[in-house]
């Protein structure tokens, strides 16, 4: 191999299939069960973010979820100004803390204070909080 090329690795058929479950199926799956039916190995399975936190499910991750995808839901439950749709909102917040964490945008352990916004998003979630009490 020349000097100073790099060779990129690719996201297997096993984390991009991951990656697309972990879009669409997040809310009616734990992480196992939808590692166990990409074919990963009942270990794997019982510590997703070994499977998480690899650079192939990131990449294909980050081709599912789009920092503007996430930002146009994070936003959306935020600002969200219908009381009846309120515990729906409500019930986003893990899974759009979930692709977050995912993304690295923030740590599973974090604590809210510690999540990197924008100004203008600090100003939208401050008067979301505003708007609950």
């Amino acid at each position: 191999m020349p000097k100073g090329k790099v060779l990129k690795k690719k996201p297997s058929n096993r984390q991009r299939l991951a990656a697309e479950k972990f879009k669409n199926e997040r809310k009616q799956k734990s992480q196992g069960t939808m590692l166990r039916e990409c074919g990963y190995s009942e270990e794997l399975a019982e510590h997703p973010t070994k499977v998480t936190q690899s650079k192939g499910f990131l990449q294909a991750y980050n081709k599912v979820i789009t920092d503007e995808l996430l930002e146009e839901k994070t936003l959306e439950a935020i600002n969200n100004e219908d009381p009846a749709k309120n515990s729906v909102i409500k019930a986003k917040f893990p899974y759009i803390n979930l692709a977050h964490t995912i993304k690295g945008h923030m740590k599973a352990t974090e604590e809210p204070e510690d999540v990197k916004v924008s100004p203008e998003q600090a100003v939208a979630i401050a008067k979301a909080f505003a708007d609950m009490n």
